[in-house]
Formats: structure tokens, C-alpha cells, sequence
């Protein structure tokens, strides 16, 4: 798996050097978990996951503004993904960068 700074881009910069296939991530729970706790700066993070991570809080507040729609389909792909396999993720996702939940219906719309 190439883990892309594109999902980055998918979190508002175009900084794409590869392909991340999203829906080996949210399928494996290990890898969800491992790279959901990264984001939310409570685990490890990879030199590639890193960089996401910046970002992810303009492309939250935003609703994905600045996407491609391949990077849309990815961040979609990923929260579905970890909204139906992993709830507990998903809300601490939520909580970390929309704990008002004054963002995230936006941001779904705009995914959609």
C-alpha cells in the first residue's frame, strides 16, 4: 500500500506523490486504528501519515474546499469506512477536530 500525501490533499494541500488504497485501510481494524490514532495525535505516526495530519483540521473547518474529487472519494471512503467498522474511532475522529460538531454535516454533504 502507498500511503499518498495526496489524502493530505484530501486534507486540503496537493502535495499527491501516490496512491493510498483507503479501503485496505478501513477493512484492516489494525491499520484503521493505527492510522486514526495518528491523526488524532495519539499514536505513532509514519513519515507519510504525518504530513496528513497538519491539514486535516483546515479540511474539517472547510468541508474538503480545496479537494480533488478523488480526494474527496478517499476522505469518504475512510469515514464511512470508520463510521461502520470502528464507531469508536470514528467519534473520537470527531471530537478531536469538530468538538463543537459545529463541521462535520458540512463536510459529509460536501463528500457526498
Amino acid at each position: 500500500m502507498l500511503l499518498s500525501m495526496c489524502v493530505v490533499a484530501m486534507m486540503a494541500v496537493s502535495v499527491c506523490s501516490g496512491a493510498m488504497d483507503m479501503a485496505a485501510v478501513v477493512a484492516d481494524p489494525n491499520q484503521l486504528r493505527s492510522f486514526t490514532l495518528c491523526l488524532v495525535h495519539q499514536g505513532p505516526c509514519t513519515a507519510e501519515t504525518e504530513g496528513l495530519r497538519k491539514n486535516i483540521p483546515n479540511v474539517v473547518s472547510e468541508a474538503c474546499a480545496h479537494c480533488t474529487p478523488d480526494e474527496k472519494q478517499t476522505f469518504r471512503v475512510y469515514l464511512d469506512g470508520m463510521e461502520k467498522n470502528a464507531p469508536d474511532l470514528y467519534e473520537l475522529y470527531r471530537s478531536h477536530y469538530d468538538p463543537d460538531n459545529k463541521y462535520m454535516a458540512n463536510l459529509r454533504k460536501a463528500l457526498a
